[in-house]
């Protein structure tokens, strides 16, 4: 491997590192949202994995498209990262990328590499 490989591969460790960082604190910020829209109910630990579709669901689906939006926000209003989380691409996948926290987690670090 050369020097300029090497540096390349780092470069993208870190910008992977940092995608890494930025889309689960968007996801835990956005748990923190859903908590206080359903203060009657147990809070959801932001740090687990959280079922969104289906008999699972922690919210229903207008607290789902309340979630994404909010996500979709804070990736562009903290971290300056313009993405259309309900994209078509989105929503014609074959397995939903909305069924939970990781299958959205694995969805947007797929989308911002």
């Amino acid at each position: 491997m050369t020097l300029e490989d090497k540096l390349t591969k780092d470069a993208i460790d870190t910008i992977n590192a940092d995608h890494q960082r930025i889309v689960a604190s968007v996801i835990r910020e956005g748990i923190t949202l859903i908590n206080e829209m359903r203060p009657d109910q147990p809070p959801l630990d932001p740090d687990k994995d959280h079922v969104f579709l289906g008999d699972q669901a922690v919210v229903d689906s207008m607290g789902l498209v309340t979630y994404l939006n909010a996500v979709e926000g804070l990736l562009n209003s903290k971290h300056r990262i313009g993405m259309d989380v309900i994209s078509e691409k989105a929503m014609s996948m074959r397995t939903s990328p909305f069924l939970s926290t990781s299958t959205l987690r694995k969805y947007l670090l797929q989308e911002l590499s």
